[in-house]
């Protein structure tokens, strides 16, 4: 595969080029489109003839120039060879120009030399501008890890994510990605400390290898040794990125010839890079040993666990692996706690239902339940109320398939199905361990509803967490396992359905003036609104147009006459009658405040609640 190496006064770029032809100009239709005032839309042609590369200038306005002068016929390029375009310089290169020795000395913008002082052979004038400069940047190099974070990354060679190409330097598209969101880190990747599922340091928190070590180690066999270190750093680098975007999930998706990773940051996926599938063979042996898991298969799930040390926090991953067709997919879930909320008040609740929530969660029977679809932060909201429980006072036991998060103090029990540890068994087992406080993780099924509330009437506070689209559909499922009535609302206190909404990113957000239709659906929230904003797209949003979630509420209390609904008809329409004799606002309601208030947009709440609001 042929490479070319562009250099403007402003800044460099390194393509991979396609294999037959390709076409330089301004016109965004060209396989390499430049921002040269001295271009012109389709300026000149590289293409491959009988077995040689041919550079043609497509009866360009101001020419293609070589050595300083303007090409009058084809040319043939030989391995290296340079040409201009007004004020930008190309370095065409047969194969990688990172494998050629000269390689190492990072080129930078060389002026143009008179013709007279070029080499005669194109071949050379590669080699001779580099040279120039090797002195003065070996040092420069020694110095200069690869991951050295306070690096400047536009003096790197930076890969153009928008050519027709595959990127090829994955650590060069990394600290790209990281730079804009560095501000928000306050460690560095060379304090990443890699740690296997028994607490064992593995790869300690130091840099493996410098970028020279690295650039000579690709497609070639080095010692084992070398390869992990080369994986270390890129691993590293890739978790760097993940708390850079505040990523939820790292995904692995394995191609014919290449790795695509991805970040799912604010619950939508965002393309981070592509690495070479024999690297990303290292990748994978590298997280399997981390989670102990058997490299040798391949053709089975297999799923794990292991964690990093920061210089101020532990945070644990979950592995999952899944075969397809072309080797395993691989996601990570990052259980970060510091990017979720610790505590109640964290939770960004209306006041009046985190009056209601804080207490009941002080009381010593009772039951909270939280609903919603998965990945609305329905755990997030239940850890958030354990760690504002005194559990020096109180014995606190969890159930949990798996256990995320590790608290101090608290008892936490992973099911596993199995060995026959179901909820419902750990749940009978777990109420003669003489507990205060009950945290189960979900409830699926009629015994473990059943047991729950029977534990909530008899001295037990209980938290669970139970799929249904809202707080009123929760009572409904509940009935639907074969709960009994009188159980549904004897032991229920709240149950609190919520939704992650993401939030406008506050840099490129852009406001137009309702519709009478909106003002009128968003009812006592669209009174004197006078714009709602919508989203745009930057590069600190990553062109998603939002930044960042948070919480969404439907908060539903037991009322003696929500329960005599319950146990004389149970209905949609006795239970909202009920409701509507009590302070209750519905996830759209609460949507609708948030776009009074321009933190969100009508198609975000339509995404996540199925309104009619856009």
């Amino acid at each position: 595969m042929p490479f070319l190496f562009i250099q403007t006064t402003e800044n460099r770029r390194l393509l991979q080029l396609p294999l037959h032809k390709t076409t330089i100009g301004r016109s965004n239709t060209n396989t390499v489109t430049i921002e040269e005032d001295f271009s012109s839309r389709v300026h000149c042609t590289i293409q491959l003839v009988d077995g040689r590369y041919i550079l043609q200038d497509n009866g360009s306005r101001n020419g293609t120039k070589m050595n300083g002068q303007p090409i009058a016929s084809p040319i043939n390029l030989s391995q290296q060879a340079t040409f201009q375009i007004g004020q930008t310089r190309f370095t065409f290169s047969v194969n990688d120009p990172r494998l050629d020795p000269n390689w190492l000395s990072r080129p930078t913008w060389v002026v143009p030399q008179p013709a007279h002082a070029m080499p005669s052979d194109p071949s050379q004038v590669f080699n001779a501008q580099n040279q120039a400069h090797l002195e003065n940047d070996s040092q420069a190099i020694a110095d200069d890890p690869l991951l050295d974070d306070e690096a400047d990354l536009e003096d790197n060679v930076l890969f153009d994510p928008n050519a027709q190409s595959h990127l090829t330097d994955p650590f060069a598209v990394l600290r790209r990605f990281i730079k804009p969101h560095r501000a928000r880190l306050n460690f560095q990747v060379n304090q990443i400390g890699l740690v296997n599922s028994r607490g064992v340091h593995l790869h300690p928190t130091a840099l493996a290898q410098s970028e020279q070590e690295l650039t000579e180690q690709i497609d070639s066999k080095q010692a084992s040794d070398e390869n992990v270190g080369q994986a270390v750093n890129l691993f590293r680098l890739l978790l760097l990125a993940a708390f850079a975007g505040r990523a939820s999930d790292i995904h692995f998706e394995p191609g014919s010839e290449h790795l695509h990773i991805r970040l799912r940051v604010d619950g939508s996926m965002v393309s981070l890079v592509q690495a070479h599938s024999l690297l990303g063979a290292r990748l994978y042996g590298l997280i399997k040993v981390l989670s102990e898991i058997d490299i040798s298969k391949r053709s089975n799930v297999q799923e794990g666990h292991f964690r990093t040390q920061l210089p101020d926090r532990i945070v644990d991953f979950r592995v999952s692996f899944t075969p397809v067709i072309h080797g395993q997919k691989l996601v990570i879930r990052v259980l970060d706690s510091e990017s979720a909320p610790q505590h109640l008040d964290d939770l960004q609740l209306p006041d009046w239902m985190l009056s209601h929530v804080r207490k009941v969660s002080t009381q010593s029977t009772g039951m909270i339940l939280v609903c919603g679809p998965t990945g609305s932060g329905k755990t997030t909201t239940l850890y958030a109320a354990l760690r504002d429980i005194d559990v020096q006072r109180r014995n606190v036991i969890t159930i949990e398939d798996p256990v995320e998060y590790q608290l101090e103090g608290v008892t936490q029990i992973p099911i596993n199905s199995k060995q026959g540890n179901t909820f419902h068994s750990m749940l009978r087992s777990v109420l003669r361990q003489d507990p205060d406080v009950i945290l189960l993780g979900e409830i699926r099924d009629r015994e473990t509803a059943e047991t729950g509330m029977q534990a909530a009437m008899t001295g037990h506070l209980v938290l669970s967490t139970i799929h249904a689209k809202d707080s009123v559909g929760t009572i409904f499922r509940l009935l639907d396992l074969g709960a009994e009535p009188y159980l549904v609302g004897s032991s229920m206190n709240l149950v609190l359905a919520q939704r992650l909404i993401r939030l406008l990113c506050p840099n490129c957000k852009a406001g137009r003036r309702p519709t009478p239709k909106q003002m009128h659906q968003m009812g006592s929230f669209g009174k004197n609104i006078g714009e709602i904003y919508y989203p745009v797209g930057c590069p600190q949003c990553f062109d998603q147009g939002y930044i960042g979630r948070q919480g969404l509420y439907e908060l539903l209390t037991m009322t003696d006459e929500l329960r005599d609904a319950i146990l004389k008809s149970a209905t949609m329409g006795a239970i909202n009658d009920a409701l509507s004799r009590v302070l209750f606002t519905s996830l759209e309601q609460s949507g609708y405040k948030l776009i009074s208030d321009g933190i969100t947009s009508p198609e975000e709440l339509d995404r996540i609640v199925g309104s009619s609001s856009a």
